[in-house]
């Protein structure tokens, strides 16, 4: 059975070994043992605290990242080329070589089970590395650009012909096309390479259009650039509006989530064997998909999920971290201003739920709490909404 910890469990074990050792000194213990040689000073204990949760909380530090897509020299390709690398114990393993190009192949995809294989015979400690991120990393080859040698210039009176001396520019977007795509990127807040749009085929004539030295006004007819887009464009000569056309195109961003690899039950615990990490296309705003197993396994959905399914936050039963009589750390944000008190919680809450919650004096108001962690809630302004904001149920959330 392997277990795993987080940084805020080992930090509980290590504060609870303090409290078993504080029991050990206090007089009234059942332990108490005579003599002052044989107590604990309070310094060693802290000391001894510290290291303990010093060395714990290093002890899964180490994770690669396999990135979705990279441009290498070849022809061999190694770790540190396609991979986001943290820690000491991941480190040493940049420059291992994970895949090649065949002969003169463009291009090599590499995967999550290719990698761990190519790092088997380096004796990784998969204890102390976790390997996780896309599920496939598409390397595409950097080609060499020849420089031929200039012609001889002719003797006589006849003129040399020679290249023009303007350097260009290769971000230029040369169709209208990539200015479109650019446009979605900027939108929706991602990277292109992050989107995947699909275009209608009758819109292929007007996005082959050159667009270089060109001015062109686009314009989504769309609050969150996901989804089905139409999408007005305009060119304008001088300040004459020349052309203008509609376009149409489906829009999906790349993402990591957890995906239902088996039909998960309403109100039941989700096993370890029916999720897992997948790479995955939302087209929908709004949408607040789970990236962590740790927070998935063994919680309890509101209703049934499918096969294929993106488990979001709104899927799950929220559990209770907030019980009647804790008291609570509140903060008050108001403006660039963040003001933190203590209260006690008048109801149980979970995260994202609205609670009441009075001043640890008898007299004090009532005040309504937004909860957003174990013991942590933040004040609710008379603007906001009581209830916490969910997801709409049913299909959402399927991605592609």
């Amino acid at each position: 059975m392997s277990l795993r910890f987080t940084k805020k469990s080992w930090w509980r074990a290590a504060l609870k070994w303090v409290a078993g050792a504080e029991a050990l000194r206090s007089p009234g213990s059942a332990h108490t043992q005579t003599g002052a040689s044989k107590t604990l000073p309070q310094p060693l204990i802290v000391a001894a605290a510290w290291l303990l949760a010093a060395v714990c909380a290093t002890a899964h530090a180490a994770e690669i990242r396999l990135r979705a897509s990279v441009i290498a020299a070849g022809p061999e390709v190694r770790l540190g080329e396609v991979a986001d690398i943290q820690g000491a114990a991941a480190e040493s393993l940049r420059d291992v070589v994970v895949g090649k190009f065949g002969g003169d192949d463009p291009q090599v995809t590499l995967t999550l089970a290719s990698v761990r294989e190519a790092l088997k015979g380096e004796g990784v400690n998969w204890g102390r590395v976790s390997l996780a991120g896309y599920a496939q990393c598409r390397v595409e080859r950097l080609r060499e650009t020849k420089v031929e040698a200039p012609a001889t210039q002719p003797s006589g009176d006849a003129a040399a012909v020679t290249n023009a001396t303007d350097e260009v520019d290769l971000s230029t977007r040369l169709t209208l096309r990539d200015r479109v795509i650019d446009r979605l990127a900027l939108m929706v807040g991602a990277e292109r390479t992050e989107l995947r749009v699909v275009f209608g085929a009758g819109d292929e004539k007007a996005l082959a259009t050159p667009a270089v030295g060109e001015r062109f006004e686009i314009e989504p007819q769309s609050s969150s650039g996901l989804g089905r887009v139409p999408i007005v464009v305009r060119k304008w000569t001088g300040d004459s509006l020349t052309e203008a056309a509609r376009v149409t195109a489906v829009v999906s961003r790349r993402a990591l989530a957890v995906v239902a690899v088996k039909p998960l039950l309403r109100g039941k615990p989700i096993p370890a064997d029916a999720v897992e990490v997948r790479e995955v296309f939302l087209d929908r705003s709004g949408m607040d998909p789970m990236t962590r197993l740790s927070l998935v396994v063994g919680q309890e959905t509101v209703y049934p999920l499918r096969e294929g399914q993106v488990v979001q936050a709104s899927h799950l039963k929220s559990p209770v971290v907030v019980e009647r009589g804790d008291v609570i750390a509140v903060r008050c944000v108001t403006g660039t201003l963040v003001v933190r008190t203590s209260m006690r919680a008048a109801e149980p809450g979970a995260v994202g739920q609205v609670i009441t919650a009075k001043g640890e004096k008898a007299r004090s108001a009532s005040v309504r709490v937004r909860v957003t962690g174990p013991q942590e809630g933040v004040l609710v302004s008379s603007g906001d909404s009581d209830a916490p904001s969910t997801a709409k149920r049913g299909d959402e959330g399927a991605g592609s």
